[in-house]
Parts: structure tokens; C-alpha cells; sequence
């Protein structure tokens, strides 16, 4: 699978969001790793969560998952209040 270029964001087709899809289950990832906006900058994990319920999950509950998946040094997770 195509994965996306070092900057910018992820597609949900992403190599390494299957790999966090296949770690957790099929249910996890639709129910708390579908509904956010990930991007990837600088080593940045740059996730816009789309409720407090789903960045806490994202943050607490899968953070190292997604870290290790993207091989990432910091992970940003952030509610996305404009939808």
C-alpha cells in the first residue's frame, strides 16, 4: 500500500494505519482511529481528534501504537472543534 510522503496527511489506505488496524482489531480502529485526522511533520505525530473522548483514547489508550507505527518522536493530539 501506498504510504503517504514524510509531510502531510495520512490516508486511511496508509501501510501504517493497517498495521495499527491489525495491533488493535478491526472494532478499536473503526470506533477510535477512523474518525480522526492524522498527519505526519517532522518526526510529529499530528492527530486532530474529532471529541475530548477520542483524543484522550488517542492520546492514552493508543498513542504508543500510533508512535510506534509511524515511527515517531512526539505525538500532538488536539480536539477538532470545526466540524
Amino acid at each position: 500500500m501506498k504510504q503517504s510522503t514524510a509531510t502531510g496527511s495520512v490516508k486511511a489506505n496508509d501501510s501504517r494505519l493497517t498495521a495499527v488496524q491489525s495491533r488493535i482489531g478491526s472494532f478499536l480502529y473503526a470506533t477510535w482511529i477512523m474518525p480522526l485526522k492524522v498527519r505526519f511533520e517532522d518526526d510529529k505525530l499530528i492527530i486532530a481528534a474529532p471529541s475530548a473522548m477520542h483524543a484522550d483514547a488517542a492520546r492514552n489508550r493508543f498513542g504508543n501504537q500510533l508512535k510506534d507505527a509511524f515511527k515517531a518522536l512526539e505525538l500532538r493530539v488536539y480536539v477538532d472543534r470545526s466540524e
